[in-house]
């Protein structure tokens, strides 16, 4: 698909007039574009578009493309975006109406954060967010210093007050009301008492990302069966 002059200035006189919540475009084949309803409660940070205008899209022609704005700072994909993405097959479209920024997203670049194996050195909860924090945000998150091989008996949840995991971080107070919680958040989990054993990135909607022991990374809601176990959270110092 090719991202005209004539769609790029159609997006942003769009954006332009409603500039305070993020608007959603599907792109058709044709050159067509459908303005859509943006059927999301938190309109200036979520975007969902209405049934009806998909299925009018549809009828217009073949959908090769999706649109939606940032009112924000940030200037990157969600990881939403890059699943829809990916599970659609179809280019995603950003652009952000404060900066002026364009940016695209195709199926075959998306960022693979769910269904990966754990491995307790490459790849496990801490691992997760550094690679998310980096793809997603453009911030580097210092490795774990610790001598034993099971790192997380060592990392324990004083060491991460006192450090803000390795000083980048700042401890949320009254974590345990969700409506304290933004994008982007460090979730911390204490499954096995006596030393913190699980980090998690909030992705808004009481929904978190993590990779388990064992198992395969993926998205959760937070609920009445992890919540006891919910034990702190923490907020990048640049996104506060």
């Amino acid at each position: 698909m090719n991202l005209t002059d004539k769609i790029k200035k159609q997006i942003s006189d769009y954006c332009s007039i409603n500039k305070d919540i993020e608007t959603c475009v599907l792109i058709l084949d044709n050159g067509q574009i459908v303005k859509c309803l943006n059927n999301k409660q938190n309109t200036n940070n979520f975007f969902k578009i209405a049934a009806q205008d998909y299925l009018l899209a549809t009828k217009q022609g073949k959908i090769v493309a999706c649109f939606h704005s940032h009112v924000g700072d940030n200037d990157n994909f969600s990881l939403f975006d890059h699943i829809n993405c990916k599970n659609h097959k179809i280019i995603f479209i950003l652009y952000n109406v404060n900066s002026k920024i364009f940016k695209v997203l195709e199926p075959e670049k998306t960022l693979n954060f769910i269904g990966r194996d754990f491995n307790i050195i490459s790849a496990n909860c801490y691992t997760l967010i550094q690679d998310y924090y980096k793809e997603i945000l453009n911030i580097e998150i210092p490795n774990v210093k610790v001598s034993s091989y099971d790192w997380t008996r060592e990392w324990s949840f004083e060491k991460i007050e006192e450090t803000g995991l390795a000083g980048g971080f700042q401890k949320i107070e009254n974590f345990k009301d969700l409506s304290n919680l933004k994008v982007h958040d460090v979730l911390i989990f204490n499954f096995n008492k006596g030393f913190v054993a699980h980090f998690s990135i909030y992705l808004g909607g009481s929904m978190f990302i993590h990779h388990p022991r064992n198992a395969m990374s993926h998205i959760q809601s937070l609920d009445q069966t992890n919540m006891p176990y919910y034990v702190a959270a923490f907020r990048y110092k640049d996104l506060i």
